[in-house]
């Protein structure tokens, strides 16, 4: 049976865009800045850490998330964008070359 196998990379700037717009939903307090990188790490619990420079404070920081609320500020961003993603489906979040991935497998 045949299936659709999509991934969407997101560089820092639409990254850093698609966590301020989610905040902003959320009402959740987002720091500002320019992400300069990203690492999953999965122990013991899967976690996303962001490090930010925030040249208003002229210093980095770090922000830790989990990937559902990751997965959820990047599809509202694709919602916004008006990028198509497929409602039933399975999303995963991976990290390659300091970008995330949103990984979508729709079965037929």
């Amino acid at each position: 049976m045949p299936f659709e196998n999509r991934t969407l990379a997101f560089d820092s700037l639409e990254l850093a865009e698609a966590l301020t717009g989610h905040s902003a939903v959320t009402k959740k307090p987002f720091p500002s800045g320019i992400v300069v990188s990203v690492e999953l790490e999965e122990d013991p619990k899967p976690v996303i850490k962001l490090t930010l420079q925030d040249y208003q404070i002229a210093r980095k920081v770090t922000v830790a998330m989990e990937p559902e609320q990751m997965a959820a500020a990047l599809i509202h961003y694709c919602k916004v964008k008006k990028v198509p993603l497929p409602r039933r489906s399975r999303k995963s979040l991976h990290v390659e070359d300091g970008r995330v991935l949103l990984k979508i497998i729709k079965e037929k």
